[in-house]
C-alpha cells in the first residue's frame, strides 16, 4: 500500500477491484504528491514547469529550499551541493549533478541563488557546463500547506533530439519533487 493512502481508501479501492496502477494513481492525487510537470522546447531551450502541494506551512519550506548543503542527502542525482560564496544579497552554490539514460552524464554548475521575498527563491547559473540555467521557485501557502512551484529555462547544447531531451528532464523533475515533500516530512517528523 502506498504510505500517502488512508488505509480507508486503499480498502475502499481494493473494494472495488481497482487495478494497482489506478490506485496508486488516485492515492497520490488525492493526496499531492503528484507533481504536476510540463517540459517544454522552444528555440533549443528546455522550459520546465512544475508544481507540487506540500502539507507543510511556508518557514518549514523555506528552511529546507534554503538549506543548500542539505540537497544531497534527499535530492535524487544531486551529488554534491555547497556555497562555495555570499554577497549582500544572494548566495553562490556550487552543484554535481549525475543523470544516466543510456550513458552516465556529469553537470557541474555554480548558482547564484537570490531570495527576493519569503515566497520567491530565484537562480541563474554563472558557470557551468550548461549553455544557461535559470529558473524560480515559488512557495505558495494554502489550506493544505504550501503549494512549491519551480520554473527553469534550461540551454543545455546536447546534441540529442528534443523528445529525448524532454523526457530527461520530466524524469528528473518527477523524480526531484516528491523528493522535496518527503524531505519535509521526514524533518517534520524528526522534530517531534
Amino acid at each position: 500500500m502506498p504510505a500517502t493512502c488512508s488505509k480507508a481508501a486503499f480498502k475502499g479501492l481494493a473494494k472495488n477491484y481497482l487495478p494497482v496502477w489506478g490506485l496508486l494513481f488516485v492515492c497520490t492525487q488525492a493526496f499531492g504528491v503528484e507533481p504536476h510537470v510540463v517540459v517544454e522546447t522552444r528555440q533549443g531551450i528546455l522550459n520546465i514547469e512544475a508544481q507540487i502541494n506540500a502539507p507543510r506551512p511556508l518557514d518549514e519550506v523555506r528552511r529546507m529550499m534554503t538549506d543548500y548543503e542539505q540537497i544531497p542527502n534527499y535530492m535524487p542525482n544531486v551529488d554534491s551541493s555547497r556555497v562555495v560564496g555570499r554577497t549582500d544579497s544572494s548566495l553562490w552554490v556550487h552543484q554535481v549533478f549525475k543523470t544516466r539514460l543510456i550513458l552516465p552524464w556529469t553537470f557541474r554548475f555554480t548558482h547564484e541563488f537570490v531570495e527576493e521575498s519569503p515566497t520567491v527563491l530565484r537562480f541563474k547559473m554563472l558557470e557551468g557546463n550548461l549553455s544557461s540555467f535559470t529558473g524560480v521557485w515559488r512557495f505558495t501557502p494554502n489550506k493544505d500547506g504550501t503549494q512549491i512551484a519551480y520554473t527553469a529555462a534550461v540551454g543545455h547544447g546536447i546534441r540529442l533530439p528534443g523528445f529525448l531531451m524532454r523526457y530527461i528532464a520530466k524524469r528528473q523533475v518527477n523524480k526531484m519533487m516528491p523528493a522535496l515533500v518527503e524531505e519535509l516530512e521526514r524533518r517534520h517528523k524528526a522534530s517531534q
